[in-house]
């Protein structure tokens, strides 16, 4: 279901001899759901605890690189479906359209345009698709952004990523108390900002106030909230160091980005290379 365009915030971006427009929903959520089989359907739903909603997802390389966005610190906010982009170009009568599966935006600030798939070869099924794949790249660098092509194969499903972030997203729905923060952050201050996987555990478990494997939730909803740092491309194991996060970090901007460029802008960019 697309949202209604009188109703969607229109960005444009000019170029001499193409322009393009992104469609994005007024409340910064998901632009569309997922159609399947002559429906109007989400596959599946993950509820996320890092954006504070559902992402719908339709395939499993896109289920992956939730769970990952969910697990990896480093993001501090993701959204699925995010928009709709409209590239127009002279020698078409047409405009390309493309949906792009994801947007994140890192802790440097860093907005990233994501695609996925499963395997490599299908980002080059047909020179069409990847030319399109190529000019959207080149829209979405007019505005500082970076555009990933992310497989299932190469960059998803590989160790060991993907089993750290699938634990860390599914196990992760014990609520974190005021008192469980304030008992990790001065334990970790106390070892110059950092614990050890297995001391942080410890410490969570407060001398039985927890038992070890609500301790390791706990620890799990800290790594997603951005309280606490792991290295997920990294094999976790009980001396794995565990940082404390100093402060809340670059505030999300994804949810506000309709509000942020205001319903008409128009920016003047070089012109798009051929392709």
């Amino acid at each position: 279901m697309y949202v209604n365009n009188r109703d969607a915030f229109q960005h444009s971006v000019r170029l001499p001899h193409t322009s393009a427009r992104i469609v994005m929903s007024p409340s910064g959520g998901a632009f569309r759901t997922i159609v399947g089989h002559g429906s109007i359907r989400a596959t599946s739903v993950f509820p996320s605890v890092k954006a504070g909603f559902s992402m719908p997802c339709e395939a499993q390389h896109e289920r992956m690189h939730v769970r990952i966005c969910e697990a990896d610190p480093r993001i501090v906010d993701y959204q699925h479906q995010p928009h709709r982009l409209e590239i127009f170009m002279s020698n078409r009568s047409k405009p390309l359209i493309y949906f792009p599966d994801a947007i994140r935006q890192r802790d440097d600030g860093t907005i990233e345009v994501i695609e996925t798939k499963q395997t490599q070869h299908q980002f080059k099924r047909s020179s069409a698709y990847a030319d399109k794949l190529d000019y959207a790249e080149q829209v979405y660098a007019t505005l500082g952004w970076a555009f990933l092509r992310l497989s299932q194969d190469k960059d998803l499903e590989i160790r060991p990523l993907w089993p750290n972030a699938r634990m860390i997203s599914l196990h992760n729905k014990r609520r974190v108390t005021s008192a469980d923060r304030l008992r990790f952050m001065e334990a970790a201050e106390r070892e110059g900002g950092t614990l050890a996987f297995g001391k942080a555990i410890e410490t969570l478990a407060a001398n039985g106030l927890y038992q070890p494997c609500d301790a390791v939730n706990l620890l799990h909803r800290m790594i997603v909230g951005r309280v606490a740092f792991i290295d997920v491309t990294r094999r976790i194991q009980t001396d794995s160091p565990v940082a404390l996060i100093a402060g809340p970090g670059p505030a999300s901007v994804l949810r506000s980005l309709p509000k942020l460029f205001g319903p008409s802008v128009d920016i003047d960019v070089l012109e798009m290379e051929a392709i």
